[in-house]
């Protein structure tokens, strides 16, 4: 019995679920290879893990810092907040962002590189796209430094400014909260800063907020990802004609199922190893009404969705509230009355009367609580889950029985 292992056979054909297997075309190994290079290049048009990570962490980052602005606006009427628990939260957030970022920059050089050559005209334009970016903006150019500096010297001492309320504020936080980073701290303690960042820096207050920069770094980081797209773009437009082609071969068949190129071995066996990949058509024509011309590169580029607002931005928050303002009607209904009053009764009951329900005033209820858990055990230093167990580990005992009596 010979050990040899059978080589890979390589066919167009189409996928189906349940999984379902029609090989149609037979094509050779450098067909298969192009028709995958093909595929890759194609799918670098989607946004790739190390940017979404990065938009990711920036978002998570600004969600962070509506939620200290929210905790501290509304900390009088629940408890002192520990602003030096919430500093350190910011800053952690924003070295999470700083990781990523750097992340996304090495990685994007190394495969450029790799894929073109270290003196292509690709390489050429991601370092021309990245030095644009440091030139013109001062956020852009701090932060690639500052990731420098909190690897090197740790977090910086940050403080929390309040800036008092806002009468003319539309929305009940009125407040605003900033975190600032201390210039000369900075200065003193990193020799590393490089001399056009270092006279941002000493034009820069003695306390100075961070997330503008932050912000304006985003701004630079977009830039260059719409430069690296725009070259993974011409990438996949030089091999649209093998995936064109491909697609056209199946259809010609007539076969029903998803169009794909396999890799496959052991067919005749009940042991057969299958890879397929999709091939997916009218992307695929998208792409080929691009390469002549009648479409145009940008509908290729376009971001599919927006992107999402910050969780607990004031904006969002607000429109929760709008669309939940039973629940806030009530319970504000509640804390004027200051117990159920008559007046709290009429209330409840003029809510439940115009709605002819009762579930928008629950539901409204059970979400501005989840939120105000969420926003008082943060203060705190717990989590919404072990508050809300804490409750039930106090009003509970009430819930109970006197000794001897039935639930029944």
């Amino acid at each position: 019995m010979s050990d040899a292992v059978e080589p890979y056979s390589f066919s167009l054909g189409t996928f189906d679920e349940p999984p379902s297997v029609n090989l149609l075309i037979d094509i050779t190994a450098a067909e298969y290879e192009a028709i995958d290079g093909a595929l890759a290049a194609f799918a670098g048009l989607s946004a790739s893990f190390d940017y979404k990570l990065v938009e990711r962490n920036f978002l998570d980052l600004e969600s962070i810092h509506q939620f200290v602005t929210i905790t501290i606006s509304l900390g009088q009427q629940f408890a002192a907040p520990d602003h030096r628990q919430l500093g350190e939260a910011l800053m952690g957030s924003t070295v999470n962002w700083l990781t990523s970022m750097r992340l996304f920059f090495d990685h994007n050089e190394t495969a450029l590189k790799r894929r073109f050559g270290k003196v292509s005209p690709e390489a050429q334009r991601f370092k021309t796209a990245t030095s644009s970016a440091f030139d013109t903006k001062v956020g852009y150019r701090f932060s690639y430094r500052f990731r420098n500096y909190v690897q090197h010297c740790g977090l910086p001492l940050s403080h929390i400014e309040i800036n008092p309320p806002n009468p003319a504020a539309r929305t009940r936080v009125k407040q605003s909260v900033a975190l600032l980073l201390d210039r000369d701290v900075l200065l003193r303690n990193y020799d590393e800063w490089g001399s056009i960042v270092k006279r941002d820096l000493q034009a820069m207050p003695p306390r100075f907020p961070l997330f503008p920069l932050v912000s304006q770094t985003m701004e630079g980081l977009r830039d260059v990802y719409r430069e690296l797209l725009d070259i993974r773009l011409s990438e996949a437009l030089r091999r649209c004609t093998v995936l064109e082609r491909a697609l056209t071969r199946i259809e010609d068949t007539g076969a029903s199922g998803h169009p794909a190129v396999f890799r496959h071995r052991g067919v005749s066996s009940r042991r057969g190893e299958f890879t397929p990949q999709l091939l997916p058509a009218e992307a695929i024509r998208q792409l080929a009404r691009v390469a002549d011309g009648s479409a145009s590169r940008e509908s290729l580029l376009k971001e599919s969705e927006e992107r999402p607002p910050p969780m607990f931005d004031p904006a969002t928050i607000r429109e929760r509230f709008h669309r939940d303002n039973r629940g806030v009607q009530v319970l504000s209904a509640r804390l004027a009355e200051k117990g159920g009053s008559p007046a709290f009764v009429d209330a409840v009951n003029a809510v439940i009367a115009q709605d002819q329900s009762v579930e928008p005033l629950i539901t409204g209820l059970i979400n501005v609580s989840t939120l105000l858990a969420h926003m008082a055990a943060a203060a705190l230093g717990a989590t919404a889950e072990g508050l809300v167990a804490g409750l039930l580990d106090v009003y509970g005992q009430l819930d109970k029985p006197p000794d001897g009596e039935s639930t029944a």
